[in-house]
């Protein structure tokens, strides 16, 4: 049997590598899966976001920014807190891609909230200055997110 040493990459390792480099190159891998930014303007953001089933966010608030969930593919459940405590809960949404449900919601700048996927979700998060420009480090976290088991 003989052995093929290769001393120079085939192009399909090659096309392999740029592909994932490419892929990776602006994602923001979370606890709960991964973010990418695909528009930033004057007074609007858009993350387009992947989530692993039983992924969820940190318990979290944007000072500055409203944060509007835009469901693409999945169920996506979205948690607001009545309170700096994230105690009670004021309001809770079961978002999905079925033809009549709810497929987004409503955050407004400063109001704790978290989600948490319960399959496979696409989602893309618009964040709106409230005033000004979108800040991606506006924001002020009560924990860390993660997986469930």
């Amino acid at each position: 049997m003989s052995v093929l040493h290769l001393t120079e990459p085939h192009s399909y390792q090659v096309a392999a590598h740029n592909a994932a480099e490419y892929w990776c190159r602006n994602k923001t891998f979370k606890w709960w899966g991964w973010s990418e930014e695909i528009y930033a303007g004057e007074t609007t953001r858009i993350v387009r976001a992947f989530a692993l089933p039983l992924g969820y966010s940190s318990r979290h608030k944007h000072n500055h920014q409203d944060n509007v969930f835009i469901i693409e593919k999945g169920h996506l459940n979205v948690t607001i807190y009545e309170d700096d405590d994230c105690d009670g809960i004021t309001w809770h949404a079961h978002l999905h891609d079925k033809a009549m449900g709810a497929r987004t919601a409503y955050i407004p700048a400063g109001v704790w909230h978290c989600f948490e996927a319960t399959t496979d979700c696409w989602f893309r998060e618009v964040y709106i200055g409230n005033p000004g420009k979108p800040n991606p480090d506006d924001i002020v976290r009560a924990d860390r997110g993660g997986l469930r088991r």
